[in-house]
C-alpha cells in the first residue's frame, strides 16, 4: 500500500527552503516514505515533538558538506495518509579537525 501526503502549510514552507542541490534526493525521501514509512522513519522524541514520526537522512554536498533534513509527520486516522507537519534542515560543516571529543 502507498500512502497519499498531506502537507501543512508550514512544510510547504519548509520544503520551499529547501536548497535546489538536495531538492530532488529529498523528493526521492518523500517517495520512500510514502512506500514504506515504518522502514525509513522512527517514533519522535526530544528534540522534535513527541508525538508523531520522523523521518531523517543526512545527504553529502558538493561543498564537502552535508544537508541534514528532518521530516516530521502522523499517520492519519483514515491510515491511507500521512500528514506531514514540518520539515527540519539545515546545512552541516565538514570536520576535519584532530580535537574531536
Amino acid at each position: 500500500m502507498e500512502y497519499e501526503l498531506e502537507t501543512s502549510a508550514t512544510a510547504d514552507r519548509d520544503f520551499d527552503r529547501i536548497p535546489d542541490e538536495v531538492a530532488g534526493r529529498v523528493a526521492g525521501l518523500l517517495r520512500e516514505l510514502c512506500r514504506s514509512p515504518r522502514s525509513v522513519s522512527a517514533p519522535a522524541c526530544l528534540p522534535y515533538p513527541e508525538k508523531g514520526m520522523v523521518c531523517e537522512r543526512t545527504f553529502p554536498l558538493r561543498s564537502g558538506n552535508s544537508y541534514h533534513v528532518a521530516i516530521l509527520f502522523a499517520y492519519k486516522a483514515d491510515e491511507a495518509t500521512l500528514s506531514i507537519s514540518g520539515v527540519g534542515h539545515g546545512e552541516l560543516e565538514a570536520y576535519y579537525g584532530d580535537d574531536a571529543w
